[in-house]
């Protein structure tokens, strides 16, 4: 898990790193690096739909590695916020219907 990765990098963590040969794990040293030069300016932010261990380890990784709070936990706001099943459905009737001469996707 490339935040486990970080996080052992960061001296925040301690295990083995699964998968570590993959490619993407060649940019934990400066991922590691460059949060170790910019203490207290950086945060680590984990996607909504990673699982809670990874969002436990951001947490961890930012409690080690921040002088100060950055940042702080809310709801998600979604800035047009639709029934999205519903939009597909008047999508699908309009196409159905002939009233859409494109469609990019």
């Amino acid at each position: 898990m490339f935040a486990g990765a970080l996080a052992t990098a960061l001296g925040a963590a301690k295990g083995p790193v699964n998968g570590a040969n993959h490619d993407v794990y060649k940019w934990i040293g400066p991922i590691a690096r460059d949060l170790r030069a910019n203490k207290g300016a950086s945060l680590v932010i984990a996607g909504d739909y990673q699982p809670a261990a990874v969002h436990a380890l951001a947490h961890v990784i930012n409690a080690r590695w921040q002088r100060r709070q950055n940042g702080f936990y809310t709801d998600p706001i979604e800035a047009n916020p639709v029934d999205q099943v519903a939009s597909l459905q008047d999508l699908v009737k309009d196409l159905d219907a002939g009233a859409v001469d494109l469609l990019l996707v």
